[in-house]
């Protein structure tokens, strides 16, 4: 794809999404708060954009989350601790 412009706060509508893939696309700003609220995520691909900011502690409410790939951004800070209690993840 070639989306380009923020991620739109709306996502959080979406309350049965499952599956995110917006990877490899020139999506920039940072990541809406909204997202967080998605707990039927299961996977989540926000890799290789243009994302900033700080990737946060909400994170941590996504408890079904078993894929998740967010490299290839520009985030700052560190990795929130709360993302170590989202147990499903794989490797």
């Amino acid at each position: 794809n070639d989306f380009e412009g923020s991620v739109s706060t709306s996502i959080g509508k979406l309350s049965m999404l499952e599956k995110l893939a917006l990877h490899i696309n020139g999506f920039t700003g940072t990541i809406p708060e909204t997202l967080y609220d998605l707990t039927s995520l299961t996977s989540l691909e926000l890799n290789e954009n243009d994302l900033r900011g700080s990737i946060s502690p909400k994170i941590g409410n996504l408890q079904n989350m078993e894929i998740m790939f967010m490299d290839s951004n520009r985030f700052s800070d560190s990795i929130p601790e709360s993302i170590y209690t989202l147990t499903s993840l794989k490797s």
